[in-house]
């Protein structure tokens, strides 16, 4: 049986998600892209399941790992063992920051020291980390793209589609990599055994007893294992293939964050132009000056630029469907308003997504003003 380390050095798990000749939007047009949303056949057809399931495959790994996590005791950590393996690792920092001077019960010791030998789970953990941010952005960008083919969101070229494909494609390259990741260290909980460490039983239980007591004798003892761990953990991460391919990908990310980082700059400029804001109301005296007109005109720009730089923004959608609204007239305003809704989850020709839901008063103004207008 090859070793988990061989595994992951050779690519031997076997995976449908390679990165090389992976289909993308990068390069295709708009009407193109959005067909596929609509009559998508064979190859294309193919194509979208695969950026639907992604997410989703994901998730069935995640939680496959949760349920290794319960089966060992390590949710134990957690008050009255219940979480999720997101509250897990985040209660195992706070104790692995002051291990000895936190009440930790008999069974809190044991699942911490636990989850501290088992290389596996945070080498899991590695993988995971950009998780989130990617599902939200393939999730989001997928949901405008079908809002752009069945609704009313108007995705073209230079008109909103180019930012969303790039980070379409980003975040689906990451997932990828987090699949065949998670698929390589994948474990059958019932069947799978707690990772067996190099020391004797007695000194593990003599470290439990320390921990639960709050006892710091046995700090050198945990520093020791801490090490030994860490230097597993970081030869495997190293052989992940989110690690070895994921550098290609680095930079994207950084300029991913960077965009995000200047699309909230643009964002609080949005508030202080716009009249009807808390920001705009209490805006400096250069600002207020300015007529009406003016301010919106200048918003909708800055808006403009914003969008281009994170188009998954949803406030960024409904400031400027708002600012589009005074100046433009409904017609300009509607696709912004219904981008801000599917960011939110909210299909207007789809009455299960709002129906018995506690709207908020945005989402009321943007669904009002899409109905009303149809």
């Amino acid at each position: 049986m090859l070793s988990l380390a061989l595994v992951l050095c050779l690519g031997a798990f076997p995976s449908s998600h390679s990165q090389a000749g992976v289909r993308r939007f990068e390069g295709m047009e708009a009407q193109h892209a959005l067909r596929l949303f609509r009559t998508a056949k064979g190859a294309d057809a193919e194509f979208v399941a695969e950026l639907f399931g992604l997410v989703r495959e994901v998730g069935v790994l995640v939680a496959l790992a949760e349920a290794t996590a319960r089966e060992r005791g390590y949710f134990e950590l957690l008050p009255e063992g219940r979480g999720t393996l997101r509250e897990l690792f985040t209660e195992w920092d706070r104790v692995a920051a002051d291990p000895f001077g936190r009440a930790l019960s008999e069974r809190g010791a044991r699942a911490f020291l636990g989850m501290l030998l088992d290389v596996r789970l945070r080498v899991r953990r590695h993988a995971l980390r950009r998780f989130e941010g990617d599902a939200r952005d393939l999730t989001g960008a997928l949901a405008l793209l079908v809002a752009s083919a069945e609704g009313l969101a108007e995705l073209h070229e230079g008109i909103g589609y180019e930012p969303l494909a790039w980070r379409a494609d980003l975040a689906a390259a990451n997932l990828r990599l987090i699949v065949k990741d998670l698929s390589a260290l994948h474990e059958v909980p019932r069947w799978s055994a707690p990772p067996t460490p190099p020391e004797d039983a007695a000194s593990l239980e003599r470290l439990v007893a320390q921990l639960a007591a709050g006892d710091a004798a046995g700090a050198d003892a945990l520093a020791a294992i801490g090490t030994r761990v860490g230097r597993t953990e970081r030869g495997m991460v190293e052989g992940l293939f989110s690690t070895r391919n994921g550098r290609a990908v680095d930079d994207a990310v950084a300029a991913r964050e960077e965009q995000g980082r200047r699309a909230l700059e643009r964002l609080a400029e949005m508030r202080v132009l716009l009249p009807f804001t808390g920001e705009g109301a209490d805006a400096p005296e250069a600002v207020a000056k300015m007529s009406d007109t003016l301010r919106y005109e200048q918003a909708i720009m800055v808006g403009r630029q914003a969008l281009a730089l994170d188009p998954l923004n949803p406030e960024l959608n409904l400031l400027l469907a708002r600012a589009k609204d005074r100046r433009e007239g409904r017609r300009y305003s509607t696709p912004y308003y219904d981008r801000f809704l599917v960011l939110r989850g909210i299909r207007f020709y789809d009455e299960s997504t709002f129906r018995g839901r506690a709207l908020d008063a945005d989402e009321e103004l943007a669904l009002s003003e899409i109905l009303s207008g149809r």
